[in-house]
C-alpha cells in the first residue's frame, strides 16, 4: 500500500490534537500516537493513515463535508506555496511543478496534465493506491488552488474518477 509524506498528515495530526479527547474517540487506537508524536515532514507514512486522520478531521469540523475538504486542498496548497514548495507553484500549477510536487508526497499514482487549449487543461492521476471521494476533493481543489495562486482564476471540474470504474482521476481547469 501506499505512502504519504509528512506534509499530508501535518495539518490533520494538529487539527486533531486541539481536540484531543473528542479525536482519541473518534481515530482508531492504531492511530492515536499521532495525538502525541510529531510528524516529521520529510518522513513516509501510509497513506491509510492519512486519510484515517482526515476522516476524523472532517468528523470534527464544522460545515458540510465537501467545503471542509475543499477547504483542506486550498490550505494546503497555500501553505505549500507560501513555504518550502513555493519556487515549484509560484508559475500555477504549471505540468512540471505539479508533477514534481505529487511525486515528492506520494509513492503511488502519476499525474498528468494535457493542455486542451490556452485557457483549459486536464489533470490526469493514474495509478493511486488510495483513491476516495475525501482525496478527489481535496486533490481537485488543491490543483484549482494552485492555479489561482498563479494568476489564472480557474474553475475545475470534476470529469472522472476511479471509484465510479473509470481508468484514471481526471479534472478539467478552465480560465
Amino acid at each position: 500500500m501506499g505512502n504519504a509524506k509528512g506534509t499530508v498528515l501535518i495539518g490533520p495530526a494538529k487539527y486533531l490534537r486541539t481536540r484531543k479527547e473528542e479525536s482519541r474517540k473518534i481515530l482508531p487506537e492504531e492511530l492515536h500516537h499521532y495525538l502525541e508524536e510529531r510528524v516529521s515532514p520529510a518522513s513516509w507514512y501510509p497513506e491509510s493513515d492519512a486519510i484515517a486522520l482526515i476522516r476524523a478531521l472532517m468528523q470534527l469540523m464544522p460545515g458540510q463535508e465537501d467545503e471542509v475538504l475543499e477547504g483542506f486542498g486550498v490550505v494546503t496548497a497555500r501553505e505549500l506555496g507560501n513555504g518550502v514548495y513555493s519556487h515549484l507553484v509560484k508559475d500555477g500549477a504549471s505540468a512540471g511543478s505539479t508533477f514534481a510536487l505529487w511525486a515528492s508526497m506520494h509513492d503511488t499514482g502519476e499525474l498528468t496534465v494535457d493542455f486542451e487549449d490556452t485557457h483549459k487543461m486536464v489533470f490526469r492521476l493514474v495509478g493511486y493506491d488510495h483513491t476516495s471521494r475525501e482525496m478527489c476533493a481535496i486533490i481537485g481543489s488543491y490543483l484549482q488552488e494552485t492555479i489561482r495562486m498563479g494568476g489564472r482564476n480557474a474553475s475545475m471540474e470534476d470529469i472522472a474518477c476511479t471509484l465510479s470504474g473509470e481508468p484514471a482521476c481526471s479534472w478539467r481547469a478552465t480560465w
